[in-house]
């Protein structure tokens, strides 16, 4: 199942896929393997034991909300505290609009209502969607750490700079195109 949503050459990333009725968890298994990794749990507490397991292995956690042990919204609770870099999605059977307004203020990125459609585009495009938006981020993150580098060697630049011109054993003067001084080291 080839969608154009999915670059053909990329690393796969790594979904957690937590759900306690078998038969979903089964079919989403089959249907997200085919672009992504997938990992299962059978409930909230299966999925920390997992994520302690392989934090580094798993990109997104897609929990069904109604779990016997740990519900989803305690999952995402954990998640948000002790993993706070992964993305979670919700899947629910119970989709109110108070209960996606919920799950959505609380930081979850998306939701997906069951019974799952029969297309499965839109549960590709919600992860691909949630995975440019986590590179975009790492991309952002990164490049603010090259400005903060760049901006501390400036200022390291500067220092060096204004020490040699006021230490200099000769005199320097800086004239304005006016003529007057503008700085002098003596």
């Amino acid at each position: 199942f080839e969608t154009d949503l999915m670059p053909a050459e990329r690393e796969k990333h790594t979904i957690l896929l937590v759900d306690d009725e078998e038969d979903i968890r089964l079919l989403l298994e089959d249907v997200l393997s085919v672009h992504y990794r997938v990992l299962l749990a059978v409930d909230g507490l299966h999925a920390l034991e997992q994520l302690e397991a392989r934090e580094d292995e798993i990109d997104l956690v897609m929990t069904d909300l109604r779990m016997p042990r740990m519900d989803g919204m305690e999952l995402a609770e954990k998640i948000q505290t002790d993993f706070p870099r992964l993305g979670i999605i919700m899947i629910t059977a119970h989709g109110t609009i108070a209960t996606a307004v919920e799950a959505l203020k609380s930081g979850i990125y998306d939701y997906i209502t069951k019974p799952l459609p029969n297309d499965f585009r839109d549960i590709y495009a919600k992860c691909e969607r949630y995975f440019q938006i986590r590179a975009l981020q790492q991309q952002q993150e990164e490049l603010q750490q090259q400005r903060q580098r760049a901006e501390e060697a400036l200022r390291q630049s500067e220092e060096q700079f204004r020490d040699l011109y006021e230490n200099a054993p000769i005199a320097y003067i800086s004239i304005a195109a006016d003529g007057r001084i503008q700085r002098a080291n003596q």
